[in-house]
């Protein structure tokens, strides 16, 4: 489980770095828009333990049209090979040059009444040079999480 949660972490902190790095001056309320190629990584049910292959698609809107302040948005969409839609997924990451703040959750469903949500927050003060939370929720809905042994 915690080759998962280094997983996820990772990719939310790549992301971010992706964020950062693209993000365009507003000249107006209106956020810009991007669009990314997918990520695809292999990971595991945690409904039924076995490993699947996933695909995530990322809109991200970038707002920096206050002092001091950056909101990034992403909404994500995606499948896998196991027959499972990400049919609500979003991140959002916060800079205000204080403190960096990311939260996301997605939430997948598969045709046959499986479900599983991947969530997570991470929250660093960059005044301290401190992580303060770094956490992650990988589970099965309405059935038992089961972890690959």
């Amino acid at each position: 489980m915690k080759t998962n949660t280094k997983r996820f972490s990772m990719l939310a902190a790549a992301l971010a770095t992706l964020l950062t790095a693209a993000m365009a001056p507003a000249l107006t309320d209106k956020p810009t828009e991007l669009s990314f190629p997918p990520a695809v990584f292999v990971d595991f049910d945690p409904c039924t333990g076995e490993f699947h292959e996933i695909t995530l698609f990322f809109d991200v809107f970038l707002h920096q049209g206050h002092k001091h302040n950056f909101v990034g948005r992403a909404v994500r969409t995606g499948f896998t090979d196991s027959g499972y839609e990400l049919f609500s997924g979003n991140d959002i990451q916060v800079d205000n040059g204080n403190v960096f703040i990311s939260k996301f959750k997605d939430m997948w469903r598969n045709d046959d009444g499986r479900m599983f949500v991947a969530s997570g927050r991470f929250i660093f003060n960059i005044n301290q040079e401190e992580v303060k939370v770094d956490s992650f929720v990988f589970r099965c809905i309405g059935g038992e999480t089961i972890f690959p042994s």
